[in-house]
């Protein structure tokens, strides 16, 4: 009889042990699901505000249609609540702002130790037509693209 109890003793052990394992395992990926989820929102909530900017016409305070480089700290100001800096920083994570070109603005974010170095990267174009817009992937118009994983990021669709 003592032998049967040691023995549901050590089984119940075993599967105890295996429950919390698999639940650590579900919890972790869950979080890191949810953090993926909130760096995109984050991404997506400032193109939408990128893109906002450049379509306000210049007398409401906007881009009005016409972006150049040299506007992107107003551009940022824009998004920022008036504080110029091509950073912004939220709760999940710092985002740098860019413009390479006169086609979008690029946002780039730091690695998150967090959630394993991820990295986020996000383009968002207000015009990238060439002269054939027929050919595919010859011209990447306006829209918005965004990656969040492991780095390092993808360059993502030509401008």
């Amino acid at each position: 009889m003592g032998t049967q109890q040691i023995l549901m003793i050590v089984l119940s052990v075993i599967v105890v042990g295996a429950a919390v394992a698999v639940g650590i395992q579900m919890f972790d990926n869950q979080s890191r699901n949810q953090a993926r989820a909130a760096i995109t929102t984050d991404m997506l909530n400032m193109g939408i505000n990128v893109q906002s900017y450049f379509r306000t016409p210049t007398m409401l305070g906007g881009g009005g249609g016409d972006f150049a480089v040299a506007q992107l700290p107003i551009l940022m100001g824009f998004i920022n609540n008036g504080d110029q800096s091509l950073t912004i920083s939220t709760p999940n994570g710092t985002y740098t702002f860019s413009a390479p070109n006169v086609a979008g603005v690029q946002m780039d974010m730091d690695p998150i130790p967090a959630v394993g170095g991820w990295v986020a990267r996000a383009k968002v174009a207000f015009d990238g037509r060439t002269d054939d817009p027929f050919v595919p992937g010859s011209s990447w118009e306006r829209g918005m693209w965004t990656y969040v994983g492991e780095g390092p990021a993808p360059a993502g669709p030509a401008w």
